[in-house]
């Protein structure tokens, strides 16, 4: 038969605060908890564990000094619909690319571009071809900002 727990969900804020008080003071907890704060850090990591509350009051300050920060530029509402349309046009190519991906050295299978993957089907020019925009990459090899000019290029490159 398993043995009761204290330790689950619905106890964390209290062993939270127990692990504080323990960190502080080993003395002032029971002594079956002290026992079991002790097993969690060896002796020799023992100086290398801080209370947590300083941590989390710190976070909350640099996030309350940062709250008014826009995280993005504003957009007009062209400029904003067309970062939607290229959103969506990087997305369509993410699910759809393979099928225009060159897998027929011998070409003797015609891959005709789904209309899906072209600009006309979005309602962009070639006039915003040098227009950029933020690409939702997350990486470092792929820019946040580049004209649809290179975006093209990447997902047709990657495809």
């Amino acid at each position: 038969m398993l043995e009761p727990t204290p330790l689950y969900g619905g106890n964390a804020e209290f062993l939270d605060a127990l692990y504080e008080q323990y960190l502080r003071d080993p003395a002032s907890v029971e002594e079956r908890w002290r026992t079991y704060f002790t097993q969690l850090a060896p002796a020799e990591a023992a100086g290398a564990e801080r209370a947590h509350s300083p941590i989390r009051a710190e976070i909350a300050q640099r996030a309350a000094r940062t709250a008014g920060t826009p995280y993005a530029v504003s957009l007009d509402g062209a400029a904003n619909a067309n970062q939607a349309k290229v959103s969506r046009l990087i997305q369509v190519w993410i699910n759809r690319g393979h099928l225009v991906a060159s897998i027929d050295p011998l070409s003797l299978m015609p891959r005709p571009k789904p209309r899906v993957l072209e600009l006309e089907y979005y309602h962009l020019t070639p006039a915003d071809l040098d227009t950029e925009f933020y690409t939702g990459s997350r990486i470092e090899a792929v820019p946040k900002r580049l004209k649809l000019r290179d975006i093209l290029a990447q997902l047709e490159y990657i495809y």
